[in-house]
């Protein structure tokens, strides 16, 4: 009964540890595709221009 029990924890740490690197694949993905999104709408909603744009260059 004993190893059973261990066999289980086992298991469920190893399938938890597997979500929590998968979970932190995609935050990382998804922290990378919203960086680049962005930075490109940054400057129209804030009004600020782009290195390199000047007046009139909408």
């Amino acid at each position: 009964m004993g190893i059973g029990t261990g066999v289980l924890a086992g298991i469920v740490l190893a399938g938890g540890a597997l979500v929590a690197v998968r979970l932190r694949i995609v935050d990382a993905r998804s922290a990378r595709s919203w960086e680049s999104e962005w930075a490109g709408i940054e400057p129209l909603w804030s009004g600020r221009l782009r290195p390199g744009q000047g007046a009139g260059d909408d």
